[in-house]
């Protein structure tokens, strides 16, 4: 199970970056006219969205080998990351 949710993360996240570069440059235009500015904020959303489930997957990855600080601190990456896709 962890397994799978680490490749699937990883899947994820090679998949966020270039979402990121298309909802901010403002490709969503180009490649998709008919839905303009709003096809940006669900691009971003989306990458948010898959940014926030690569860092589940890394954190299943190293969670039998960091110390209670790291889980603190990457528990607080996740809750920020949420929080913010949340706001947005």
């Amino acid at each position: 199970m962890a397994q799978s949710l680490v490749r699937l993360s990883g899947l994820a996240g090679i998949l966020a970056g270039p979402a990121w570069f298309l909802g901010y440059a403002g490709f969503t235009r180009l490649l998709m006219p008919t839905i303009g500015q709003p096809g940006g904020h669900v691009v971003l959303g989306l990458a948010g969205l898959l940014s926030l489930l690569a860092l589940v997957g890394l954190f299943a990855l190293d969670a039998t080998r960091v110390a209670p600080l790291g889980k603190g601190g990457h528990a607080l990456a996740v809750v920020g990351a949420a929080c913010s896709r949340l706001a947005t």
